[in-house]
Order: structure tokens, then C-alpha cells, then sequence
């Protein structure tokens, strides 16, 4: 009767090798991949020997620090992984070390948080060259969150920088001119008529993103009224341009 126990016993630990649940112990250390996704991995090593079981008590202490205590299905343990995504973050994923939780670093350098290139508005367009020059630039603050050693950091402020235009054509970008080619000369004080004086007046305003000129002519016309004035000896001048002694 003995050797029929023992010959029964050694069938039912050969017919429980290879049915070891999958979630069985992949390792003493780390039973999450490092991927970021906290997938817990197959908790049992391929070489594992299966542990035979009667009922639920022969599974309530497994060897593996790292393993709840299991059921007992078809005469072997079944051990799920100590659940330690309560540590999973953006820049951590919970392991489990010698029977205790932990974080663990993923994604460095990777894009957290408010993620790369996190920018203001951007500002006013400039930095012109001139009052003409239509082409400029316009900047904005940016940072970058990534993840740095299990935190999500955000680095110190730089720039970001694009091209932008302005239309400046009819902007004045001088002051305008007047030039005439003499002036009215005239020949005494009754004198009423002389050669008309021709100006040209110069505006300067942009045009294509250059300053530009541009010309108009006018005339200056050399005609007065003298009637009446004082002239000479107590004379006046009459209303034909002349001084006369006699003023009426």
C-alpha cells in the first residue's frame, strides 16, 4: 500500500509540470517591463519548478517575495504578482523589489507634462531694418517637460523665432522739400508785375519696402496790388503801378 502512494504521488507532480499559471514570477526583481505601459509581465521564470498543491494553504507562502498568495486549481499553485501600479506616473512605472513596491524611472528625456515646445503668444512683428523694410521677425517663450530620472522637468525658457511681413507702401520716410528757382524781384515798390517763380515740392514715401521720391511742380505767380502805397517824396503809387506826386 505504501509504494502505491508513492507511485501515485510521483503521477501527480509529472502531470502538474507545465501548468504553471502565466502569471506566475518572471524574476526576483522586476515584474513590470520598462516600457512606461505597466504591463505586469509573466511572473514565473521558463525553468520554474511547479508547486504541487492539495489546497489553498499549501500556496499561501510562495518563495518569490514578489507573489501574492495563490489558488490551488488542477493539484498546482497559481501566484499572481503584487499589484504596484498605484507607482505609475508619467515618468514611473511600480515595481516590485524583495517584496516591496517601488518606482521605477521610464521615458527619459522623453516628453512629459505640458510637453515639448510649450509656447506663449507671439509678439508684435519687428526688428526692421528701416521705416521701408517690410520683412521682420516675431518671437515667443517656449519651455520642454521631460521626463528626468522617474520626474517630469520642465527646462529654463528660450526662444522661438519665425519671419514676418508689413506692408509700408505711403509711408512717409523724409521730410519733404520745397525748392523754387528764384522769387518775385520787382522793380520798385509801385511795381505790380514780375517773372513767375516755378517750385517743385519732394515727398518721400515707401514703395516696394524702399524710400522713394516723388515730384510736383507749382507756380509762384509774381502779381501785387501797389494802389495807395507811399512813395518817393510824399508820392503814392497809382493803381497803373507808377509813383505819382499826387495822391488822390
Amino acid at each position: 500500500m505504501q509504494e502505491l502512494r508513492l507511485l501515485l504521488a510521483f503521477a501527480i507532480l509529472s502531470a502538474a509540470c507545465g501548468k504553471v499559471a502565466s502569471s506566475s514570477d518572471s524574476g526576483p526583481a522586476d515584474h513590470r517591463d520598462d516600457s512606461g505601459s505597466g504591463t505586469v509581465s509573466d511572473a514565473a521564470p521558463p525553468d520554474a519548478t511547479p508547486v504541487a498543491c492539495d489546497g489553498p494553504e499549501d500556496c499561501a507562502n510562495p518563495d518569490d517575495p514578489c507573489l501574492e498568495p495563490g489558488t490551488c486549481e488542477e493539484k498546482v499553485c497559481h501566484f499572481e504578482t503584487m499589484d504596484c501600479s498605484e507607482l505609475d506616473g508619467e515618468c514611473t512605472v511600480g515595481i516590485c523589489r524583495d517584496g516591496e513596491c517601488e518606482p521605477k524611472a521610464i521615458k527619459q528625456d522623453q516628453a512629459c507634462g505640458s510637453g515639448l515646445m510649450d509656447c506663449g503668444a507671439f509678439g508684435a512683428c519687428g526688428a526692421f531694418a528701416d521705416v521701408c523694410d517690410e520683412s521682420g521677425s516675431e518671437s515667443r517663450s517656449c519651455t520642454d517637460s521631460t521626463c528626468q530620472a522617474g520626474e517630469c522637468v520642465t527646462g529654463a525658457p528660450y526662444t522661438d523665432s519665425r519671419g514676418c511681413t508689413r506692408d509700408t507702401d505711403g509711408t512717409m520716410c523724409a521730410d519733404s522739400t520745397f525748392d523754387c528757382d528764384g522769387v518775385c524781384n520787382y522793380s520798385s515798390t509801385c511795381d505790380n508785375d514780375d517773372i513767375d517763380v516755378n517750385c517743385v515740392t519732394t515727398d518721400f514715401a515707401c514703395a516696394g519696402g524702399s524710400c522713394a521720391s516723388s515730384q510736383t511742380g507749382s507756380t509762384d505767380t509774381c502779381e501785387r496790388d501797389t494802389e495807395g502805397l507811399p512813395c518817393g517824396s510824399n508820392g503814392c503809387c497809382s493803381p497803373s503801378g507808377v509813383c505819382v506826386a499826387d495822391c488822390v
